[in-house]
């Protein structure tokens, strides 16, 4: 005999051991909802949802809709706004889909791309009937988004929903913009993941950055450029990396006492006229590793045998010197675009790489 819950019955409703799935509620009062969660966790494919869920709320009658609309906008009418990178990462997808991993082939009509916030606002402002803005990968836009959006939510009762990285693969706040939209939400869906390694299924909350090269899992070091583009499937390159979810345990990381020990402070002293320390440690990491301060700093980080073996494996890694002079460039500021030109010119570091690492916004080559 089959099992069958009768809900309209007071006495399940003591029943403590039933998880509701439900559809979005576009009745929801709130603007800003956060959804964090490490690389593969389905942030997108949630948000893919929500769209979808919208296309069989906006069939209903003013009678149930009145309250959630404000002038000309309701928000069960959904505008997707995908960020501009995802030209270069999703190359095989049309671009009036919202790709997801393992998923994101339906093709919509209320989809843009955007670079920055002054993209987003245009968006907004040009599709005044949409109510509801889902804007995907969120931290990867300037602070200044957060004040819009929570201006334009107050003022016109737009939904926004936000799914988005909180923590990078250093495990570090991804950046101010990060911090903000964590103050600004009104509410936050947290989503986690299986750890990615092959040997455990410990939920995970942690994107994983690693290169497989020769063969071989390369955990990406602390200094390694923040943002690069990465793909969904795994490939073999040492120049762009491939991401997974990792529990604490199998999240390696290397070289964060190297570069705050050695890396920041000799680009310190350079960019002060003492120019020797950087460029001793440059040459050493792109002509002989074993001669820079990094391998003595391999010992210290080292937490168990089992870690030794993968974490030894970054100084198989390619372009360390040139990973090392675009983070202090471009991400601390504190070599000039001269210094940094400089540098890579004095010591024939690899400008094939640069280019394939910098992404700038007008599409021309840093060199």
């Amino acid at each position: 005999m089959g099992f069958c819950l009768d809900f309209a019955n007071k006495e399940d409703a003591k029943l403590n051991n039933i998880v509701y799935i439900s559809h979005f509620d576009f009745k929801v009062k709130v603007n800003l909802i956060l959804v964090v969660g490490p690389m593969g966790s389905g942030k997108t494919e949630y948000a893919a949802k929500i769209y979808k869920d919208s296309l069989v709320v906006r069939k209903k009658s003013l009678k149930v809709l009145g309250n959630i609309i404000k002038g000309n906008r309701s928000r069960v009418n959904v505008f997707f706004i995908r960020n501009f990178l995802d030209k270069r990462r999703f190359q095989d997808y049309p671009e009036n889909v919202i790709p997801y991993r393992g998923g994101g082939k339906d093709k919509i009509n209320e989809i843009g791309f955007a670079k920055n916030s002054f993209d987003i606002e245009n968006l907004i402002a040009s599709n005044p009937s949409c109510g509801t803005f889902i804007i995907d990968e969120a931290c990867f836009y300037d602070e200044r988004l957060i004040f819009v959006l929570n201006k334009m939510s107050l003022n016109e009762n737009i939904l926004f929903i936000l799914p988005t990285l909180l923590y990078n693969f250093r495990k570090e706040s991804f950046n101010d913009t990060a911090k903000l939209l964590v103050e600004y939400s009104d509410k936050i869906y947290k989503l986690g993941a299986y750890c990615g390694h092959i040997d455990c299924m410990e939920e995970s909350f942690f994107s994983y950055r690693y290169y497989f090269y020769n063969n071989k899992e390369i955990p990406a070091p602390y200094f390694d450029p923040l943002l690069i583009v990465g793909g969904d499937e795994e490939i073999e390159s040492a120049i762009y990396p491939n991401y997974s979810t990792r529990c604490s345990m199998h999240h390696y990381l290397v070289g964060k006492e190297y570069f705050f020990s050695f890396l920041k402070p000799f680009a310190l002293l350079y960019s002060q006229g003492d120019k020797k320390f950087l460029e001793n440690e440059i040459v050493a990491l792109s002509t002989n590793v074993e001669n820079s301060n990094f391998v003595n700093s391999l010992d210290s980080e080292k937490a168990c045998v089992d870690r030794s073996e993968i974490l030894r494996n970054i100084l198989e890694l390619p372009f360390l010197a040139e990973r090392a002079l675009i983070t202090l460039f471009s991400e601390y500021s504190i070599l000039s675009k001269n210094n940094f030109k400089d540098l890579v010119f004095k010591f024939s570091l690899n400008k094939d790489y640069i280019n394939k690492i910098f992404f700038p916004k007008d599409g021309k080559e840093f060199f």
